[in-house]
């Protein structure tokens, strides 16, 4: 009869050669500049932060002392007042001396309020600096 002999050899060979994904390589990339990129925002911020405290810092003590000096302004236009009310009153100034020394005591009482002002700015702007507004004025954030 008719016979085929039918056995079948085969080999199998398989060659796994990497093939560079351009395109992850490059998310890879922009990945590792974003992190040096935020890496560097983040210290210029935290430096922007420390310069900002130090300069509320010295704005305020700048402030204490310009309160100070206006008070013993007002102080000083107070005594010039006195001063010239007791010579007016024993007749040795005239009106107009008195006159000129309520304007500058007047002048220095304004002063005097716009640098508790500032003062008080520069104390609000220190408490924004380090972030203790809200809790110096009592407001919880949920």
């Amino acid at each position: 009869m008719w016979g085929f002999d039918t056995t079948n050899h085969s080999v199998r060979l398989q060659l796994t050669l990497p093939i560079r994904d351009r395109q992850a390589a490059a998310n890879l990339a922009n990945a590792l500049i974003r992190k040096k990129q935020d890496a560097l925002s983040l210290r210029r911020t935290e430096q922007q932060v420390r310069l900002d405290i130090l300069n509320a810092i010295t704005n305020l003590e700048s402030s204490r002392k310009s309160v100070e000096l206006a008070k013993v302004q007002v102080d000083l236009a107070q005594k010039q007042l006195d001063a010239e009310q007791k010579k007016y009153d024993l007749g040795t100034s005239i009106m107009f001396y008195v006159l000129d020394a309520q304007q500058r005591l007047t002048a220095a009482e304004s002063q005097l309020v716009t640098e508790y002002i500032n003062y008080h700015r520069n104390r609000l702007a220190l408490l924004r600096a380090t972030g203790d507004l809200l809790e110096e004025r009592g407001i919880v954030l949920q």
